[in-house]
């Protein structure tokens, strides 16, 4: 039968939020802590080779960029800078194709060394599923074609590519543009402890090409559904209300 009670206990798990889509904020880097002073590569000169998230979880590797790294005045605007963040306005990620000297190709001739190299997201989605990445970028007026593009894995190792490339071109090469990188609907990546996300840059054109990227966000729903003893509570709840109805129809 079906009873006011059974009626009551969907619409307090929306009331608590059970049962909607919830977005949540799970990293968010600002950039801020840089202070490299002199463009060199990760691990040299003052360039880390990890960057923690300002807010939230998870870390950027700079290990594997076969370029320099240095910092940039902010210049976005603030793109894609969440609410509480009162200073992320001063500096950004710049990511140069070499350190200064182009390396030897192994196809012959030589290459800017950032040239197919990455960065890489590390970060424990237990608990999110459909994760977002949006931050700023720009690249560098002279040269500005160059081409990223994003994939992910779940074990650091096997990585699927996404089939949408995004290009720093004319579009973005005169100022801060924010990218959306949309990973939803990709089930592996669910409850992932060990989700990783690569970006990769080709088509530098020259030594001098860079990449700018400033606020990094990653964004995901919540996956988590409510424990069987939360389900008693909703239930205890429900049962209370109807038999406070009941007393109040009773009396009048």
């Amino acid at each position: 039968m079906f009873t006011l009670r059974m009626a009551l206990i969907p619409a307090i798990c929306l009331a608590f939020g059970y049962g909607a889509t919830q977005a949540a904020l799970v990293s968010y880097f600002n950039f801020e802590e840089l202070s490299i002073g002199d463009s060199d590569a990760p691990g040299q000169g003052g360039v880390p080779l990890t960057i923690d998230a300002t807010t939230g979880i998870g870390s950027i590797s700079l290990a594997d960029w076969g370029g320099g790294v240095n910092d940039i005045s902010g210049n976005s605007g603030n793109l894609n800078r969440i609410d509480s963040d009162t200073a992320a306005s001063l500096r950004g990620l710049f990511l140069r194709s070499s350190a200064g000297d182009a390396r030897p190709d192994p196809l012959g001739g030589t290459f800017p060394g950032g040239n197919g190299t990455f960065i890489q997201l590390d970060v424990d989605l237990d608990g999110f599923a459909d994760p977002v990445i949006s931050y700023a970028l720009r690249s560098n007026t002279a040269t500005p074609a160059n081409t990223e593009s994003w994939s992910w894995s779940t074990d650091g190792v096997n990585f699927t590519s996404l089939p949408d490339n995004y290009t720093a071109g004319a579009g973005t090469g005169l100022s801060f543009q924010i990218q959306t990188v949309d990973f939803s609907g990709i089930t592996e990546l669910t409850d992932a402890p060990n989700a990783s996300f690569r970006f990769t840059v080709t088509d530098y054109p020259s030594a001098g090409a860079n990449t700018r990227i400033d606020n990094l966000q990653l964004n995901a729903s919540l996956s988590a559904v409510p424990e069987p003893s939360s389900f008693s509570v909703l239930a205890l709840a429900a049962t209370s209300i109807a038999a406070t109805a009941r007393r109040r129809r009773k009396r009048a």
